[in-house]
């Protein structure tokens, strides 16, 4: 048999109550060539017994204690078959019947990244659009509006376990600063996303605290000296206010390798691409 296009990857834990409308928006889908792999972290209720009874031969069901939702998706990375992966919260849905089609026109061999748009409460309608180098540095690009090629987890590596709800952040200004990542815009809302997803009760202080460290580094060769000045003396500036010697330690530690990096001759915005 051979391996579908498309690997829709969701995470599951304890979401019986919930699960069943997230498969749906899935295999009531026009586009056919996809596979379901749902990654159980070991729920107590009878989140896989619902998903068993939808009795379809492209849903593969692993059930494994993890370490959280990234730690489930670096999982499903290794398991996927497909060719592109897409990861499917289990209280989103996919926005029409016609998504992956859609998506799947814009999937060319030359594109590592697809991505549209979500709708949802905690947005107060559409999120998303073109996002540019500078975008990402405020503002996240919801897994749930992007399909990667599968090879951009071997370009890329996986998420950062250390960061428990926005490790996707991380992992896509990663990607964005890439000079080997090439990515699309698509002008279609991909999913509507749940207000009460993990990020949005439990929030990841650990990344707030190191996202401009973060972006600094994988900007570093793309950003001006100037404006790495600017990130780093604001750096400093709120550390130094709340007394975090480790935080300024860090900062002093990444400083200098992030200022002699010399910018490239022709910065990226980006996309590369938009329809």
């Amino acid at each position: 048999m051979p391996n579908p296009f498309f690997s829709i990857i969701i995470p599951t834990y304890n979401a019986a109550h919930l699960i069943s409308g997230a498969v749906e928006s899935v295999l009531c889908q026009d586009y056919k060539d996809f596979e379901i792999l749902i990654m159980d972290g070991h729920s107590s209720d009878n989140t896989v017994a619902t998903v068993s009874a939808f009795n379809d031969k492209r849903i593969r069901i692993f059930v494994e204690k993890d370490g959280g939702i990234y730690d489930a998706m670096n999982k499903a990375v290794d398991q996927a078959r497909g060719k592109w992966l897409y990861f499917l919260g289990s209280d989103d849905r996919m926005y029409r019947p016609d998504i992956l089609g859609t998506i799947s026109k814009v999937c060319e061999d030359d594109i590592h990244i697809a991505y549209g748009k979500v709708t949802g409460e905690i947005f107060g309608g559409v999120y998303g659009g073109p996002f540019t180098q500078e975008d990402i540095q405020a503002r996240n690009i919801c897994h749930q509006a992007i399909f990667y090629r599968k090879d951009v987890f071997t370009k890329m590596g996986k998420y950062d376990l250390r960061f428990r709800a926005h490790a996707d952040w991380d992992f896509n200004m990663r990607w964005m600063f890439s000079r080997t990542i090439r990515s699309k815009f698509v002008d279609v809302v991909v999913a509507e996303y749940a207000s009460g997803g993990y990020a949005a009760i439990h929030g990841d202080p650990l990344f707030f605290k190191l996202r401009n460290l973060r972006y600094l580094h994988y900007s570093r060769k793309a950003l001006p000296t100037r404006r790495k000045l600017e990130l780093l003396t604001l750096e400093i500036k709120r550390a130094t206010k709340l007394k975090d010697v480790q935080q300024l330690i860090r900062i002093f530690r990444t400083a200098m390798p992030i200022l002699l990096s010399r910018p490239f001759q022709n910065k990226g915005k980006g996309d590369k691409s938009a329809i």
